[in-house]
């Protein structure tokens, strides 16, 4: 039998369903034990994705001794979620059709266990020999994902249910889309062997037993609402390459999965020997050059180069423009997306170098494509004579451009006291960083259309 909760199993709120456990009181708190007479010989459960996503399984326990075993179940939750009305209220448990109550435990009282802040919720059941077919129905908001606008996870947490008796005989794990999963929505899948097929990625195990989360589903993938917004366009460009109005509402759409805190103006930790190599080949200036073999030195016995202090001098300052000018760009800046939004806007842009909604949109952007570059939101940035240069390019191509006047302002330091601010309003009213069908300050996804 198995249970489903939410859980925080790390700083930003990852919640997750997770298998129920057989539990007792122990010095005034809750533990999980193990059950030696009752095993679980299937688990079918289905995440059907939605907002809120559903969760329906069904479980056939079987109890092997010879006479009713009642046991005590454990149904773990976040402490730091705890909210009795809201989640019992969404949550049937039924035992051969026939529901049972569930018991919440008030907020504040015992009942932690030793490796997670959960507070558990009770039942009692009396298994008769033989089987029990157990089904369970709640519902979940899916987790964000810290730094990465439009992704989602969910979790499904197998490893609880290796307290019960001997090996689990066969559990199939299915998430269901509500449309095909497209290219590259998956992000990242645990285990690695989920089966995608269709609008489902289903896993199945057989004849084991948990030893830690090695079975542990997580799942992390973009948004249904803006992936099927990004199929749209990709198939409309296909069919009509000549369209740039579609190429830039596709980059949009691309770019906003960038994630947020790429590219920003903090001194990276440490750089590979291949990056390292690049970036010295790459700075122009001798006196800057040694000013990076300075700060970055090779740690010992490793091909990994690290800052040699952390202390702000001003040489270590300038790092951050020797950086940016050498053309550095971190890692997460140059994920799929981000390279297939970039490659559009400058293929428009070779064409029509005139587009002022491209300018405005690669500008806006700036920041994805180049380590700390000016418009970026977050840390420190600055202006390179690559980034004014594009500038002045677009200024060039289109003069009359409200947005791309306030940007050559930047260049030619002709800013007001609330320029910086009025460029960054240009931006988003014109939604230059955000695709079209989403809306500042709130840019909530709406729901699916109607099929």
């Amino acid at each position: 039998m198995k249970w489903f909760c939410t859980a925080f199993f790390s700083l930003f709120g990852v919640l997750l369903w997770a298998d129920i456990a057989p539990m007792e009181y122990h010095g005034g708190g809750i533990v999980p034990v193990s059950v030696s007479t009752i095993k679980m010989e299937s688990a079918d459960v289905e995440i059907i994705w939605g907002t809120p996503c559903v969760l329906r399984a069904k479980f056939v326990m079987h109890n092997v001794s010879d006479t009713n075993q009642d046991v005590q179940l454990g149904f773990p939750m976040p402490s730091d979620e705890y909210n009795r009305a809201h989640i019992l209220e969404k949550l049937t448990i039924a035992f051969d059709g026939v529901r049972t109550p569930v018991d919440g435990p008030v907020s504040g009282t015992p009942g932690r266990v030793h490796r997670t802040n959960w507070i558990w919720y009770q039942c009692k059941h009396s298994f008769v020999p033989g089987k029990t077919t157990v089904e369970v129905s709640t519902t979940m908001q899916a987790s964000e994902v810290y730094a990465a606008p439009f992704r989602e996870r969910l979790r499904y947490c197998i490893e609880t249910g290796r307290n019960w008796v001997d090996a689990i005989g066969k559990e199939t794990v299915t998430i269901t889309f509500p449309t095909d999963i497209a290219r590259d929505q998956i992000i990242e899948v645990k285990p690695a062997n989920g089966k995608v097929e269709g609008s489902r990625v289903t896993w199945v195990f057989e004849n084991f037993k948990p030893a830690g989360n090695e079975f542990d589903i997580d799942i992390t993938y973009v948004h249904p609402r803006l992936m099927s917004e990004i199929t749209r366009l990709r198939n409309e460009l296909k069919h009509h390459p000549e369209s740039a109005t579609t190429a830039v509402r596709l980059a949009k759409c691309l770019l906003v999965l960038g994630y947020a805190k790429s590219n920003s103006g903090f001194l990276p930790e440490r750089f590979s020997n291949e990056e390292y190599e690049n970036i010295v080949a790459s700075i122009g200036s001798k006196k800057d050059r040694r000013i990076f073999t300075k700060h970055y030195v090779k740690a010992a016995d490793t091909d990994v180069y690290q800052q040699s202090s952390s202390e702000w001098t001003r040489e270590r300052r300038s790092l951050v423009m020797i950086l940016a000018t050498a053309g550095y760009r971190d890692e997460d800046s140059q994920i799929s997306f981000v390279r297939e939004g970039e490659a559009l806007l400058l293929d428009v842009l070779k064409k029509d170098s005139r587009n002022a909604e491209a300018w405005n949109v690669y500008l806006a952007n700036y920041w994805r494509f180049h380590y700390a570059a000016y418009g970026h939101w977050f840390g420190s940035h600055v202006l390179t004579k690559k980034q004014a240069s594009i500038i002045r390019q677009a200024s060039k191509n289109c003069p009359n451009d409200k947005c791309i006047r306030l940007w050559k302002g930047a260049v030619d330091k002709s800013w007001g006291d609330d320029s910086d601010l009025a460029l960054r309003e240009a931006i988003r009213q014109n939604k230059y960083d955000l695709p079209d069908f989403l809306d500042w300050p709130n840019p909530s996804l709406p729901d699916l259309p109607e099929s």
